[in-house]
């Protein structure tokens, strides 16, 4: 039972990866405006305070596309975030 868990993390974990993550980059702008529309002043503590990172990418999972949706659910998709953070907050930096 714990390998088929594990066996279902990591196929969620590459969804988020190959579909997720590459979808959401793309839109950095929206996803900007999302955020601090949604935490206002608050977004600066999204990398520090995980009640407000859990707020920000249970918002971000609304962005996903349906079919990604359908798989990841959000409480994994929200726990994967959280996880990576660091590697999710450096896709809404700047490109320069």
């Amino acid at each position: 039972m714990n390998e088929t868990l594990a066996d279902a993390r990591k196929f969620a974990s590459h969804l988020i990866e190959e579909h997720a993550l590459p979808f959401l980059s793309d839109r950095v702008d929206d996803l900007k405006l999302l955020l601090h529309d949604k935490l206002g002043h608050a977004v600066v503590d999204l990398a520090h305070n995980e009640a407000v990172g859990r707020m920000a990418f249970e918002s971000l999972y609304e962005f996903l596309p349906a079919p990604v949706r359908l798989i990841v659910k959000r409480e994994m998709f929200t726990r994967y975030c959280l996880e990576n953070k660091t590697r999710i907050l450096a896709l809404l930096e700047p490109k320069v």
